[in-house]
């Protein structure tokens, strides 16, 4: 029998090929460079992708349907320690009624050796929120045989104005992060081969084949091959079949070899796949119990309303994939995510402890519905999972100068091993049930210092710290 929720299917990656410093709340940029060559010479190509989610979108001040954000770039290219190019740009999302990604691309030319890659991003909307990026790259002399680096591509069509981005007649989005996402089956893979009669003046072939940096993957596709004719420069757009591929880290590797399968040249990159449902297949087929468990006389609406109720306790590692597993149609899957997180809590009881959590789950539904899902899919029922019963309730329904909203207190919280923690959750839309969180004072939930301001927000006398009818902090404190 497998050991429930390993490490494989925990989804933890390490993507080696990226170099960025940055922290769980802040900006986030898929930065792909690659060096090529053209007519004129050699250029580098910096791809990046800023994750709409990661960033501060605003109300434009022209158009108040819309949002946007925008991102300054500061771009410093160094050979020999020394700055050979230093740019800054500032990069504007699409104004979007959504928090949306975008793209960027910038072009430099560059000259052989080593150069070094510096790139710095700052939220322009938050200014306090910044990423650093750094990479170093090899650029080759025109007149020997070279390549260029690797670039992985998510997406590619025939028609050159449907992507982001074109090459070579065809249209292409990059990779995210080099991380093959739950919905891609295929990987696409682009490099081009420069001066290829300098290595050899007779037709060679290509293999190119990836190799698992993880232990115990079950299933990596079959080599491909492609024949060379060794006059001039190679333009190469490969693909893989990575359906069946579990999450996990991987090499792609390159390797150039003569008629009599000598190698000549070699070179590889990293890239990672994220692909739970076919984790959670090669688990569940190890599995002799999960075939005789609980889970089995479970149907489809009792499957998802079950995996829905133990959001609360999966951690952030999971949470993506149990999203996914809810959105698929493979009930086996769903089923042995739902087994395996309660064999994880209990290997005895496994069944029992089930039930009585989704006795709870079903009472917090009913007492906190709304009109937009479960009761638990709400701030407090969520939290009211996540946590329990909260030891107090301040209750405010008829202050003027707020919304009705609601302070918690927990006396002892074991998770985050603090005292007297307390949530504020307030209801701005006035519409049932529909509490939001507002400002916490636990670890690792929201914090927001703008809490009184955002709560009164609608008085007449907002700015007035010591305000007729603004209990909250009042409460806040004192209780």
């Amino acid at each position: 029998m497998t050991t429930p929720m390993n490490n494989t299917l925990k989804l933890w990656f390490a993507i080696v090929f990226l170099s960025i410093n940055s922290n769980l709340y802040g900006i986030n940029v898929s930065v792909s460079p690659c060096v090529f060559q053209g007519q004129q010479g050699q250029y580098l190509e910096v791809y990046t992708r800023i994750i709409g989610e990661s960033v501060q979108f605003q109300i434009d001040s022209v158009n108040q349907d819309v949002l946007q954000a925008s991102i300054e770039m500061l771009v410093i290219i160094s050979q020999n320690e020394e700055i050979v190019n230093a740019s800054k740009y500032q990069i504007n999302s699409p104004e979007s009624k959504d928090i949306i990604d975008f793209w960027d691309l910038k072009r430099y030319t560059v000259t052989p050796g080593k150069i070094d890659l510096k790139i710095q991003f700052v939220d322009m909307n938050r200014i306090s929120d910044t990423l650093n990026f750094e990479t170093s790259l090899e650029v080759a002399e025109k007149s020997v045989f070279s390549h260029s680096n690797i670039l992985f591509m998510a997406e590619i069509n025939p028609n050159e104005n449907v992507l982001a981005f074109n090459k070579n007649n065809f249209s292409f989005e990059p990779l995210c992060f080099n991380l093959a996402s739950p919905e891609q089956n295929t990987l696409y893979i682009y490099t081009e081969l420069y001066n290829t009669s300098a290595l050899s003046d007779k037709p060679c072939f290509l293999k190119y084949h990836i190799e698992a940096l993880d232990e115990s993957v079950p299933f990596i596709p079959q080599p491909g091959y492609k024949r060379l004719k060794m006059e001039g420069n190679e333009l190469l757009l490969l693909e893989f079949d990575i359906e069946n591929m579990g999450s996990g880290n991987y090499i792609l590797h390159c390797d150039l070899f003569d008629r009599d399968k000598v190698l000549l040249e070699t070179y590889s990159s990293h890239f990672a796949v994220q692909h739970p449902i076919v984790d959670l297949k090669n688990n569940y087929e190890k599995d002799q119990m999960f075939e005789t468990s609980f889970v089995q006389i479970l149907d489809q609406d009792e499957l998802d309303y079950g995996l829905k109720a133990i959001a609360p306790l999966i951690g952030n590692d999971l949470s993506e994939t149990l999203n996914f597993v809810i959105g698929s149609d493979d009930l086996k899957a769903k089923k042995y995510f739902l087994y395996s997180f309660w064999l994880t809590m209990s290997k005895t009881n496994t069944r029992d402890m089930y039930k009585k959590y989704m006795d709870v789950a079903k009472a917090v539904d009913i007492q906190f519905a709304n009109n937009v899902g479960h009761g638990f899919q709400t701030d407090r029922g969520f939290y009211f999972l996540k946590y329990g019963r909260p030891d107090d309730i301040v209750k405010v329904e008829e202050e003027p100068s707020a919304p009705p909203y609601e302070i918690w207190i927990y006396n002892y919280l074991p998770a985050t091993q603090q005292t007297n923690v307390k949530f504020l959750f307030y209801n701005p839309s006035l519409a049932g049930n529909d509490y939001i969180l507002l400002h916490s004072t636990c670890r690792g939930e929201i914090n927001n210092p703008n809490w009184e301001f955002d709560l009164y927000r609608d008085a007449f006398d907002n700015f007035d710290d010591d305000s007729f009818n603004k209990n909250a902090r009042r409460y806040f404190n004192d209780f």
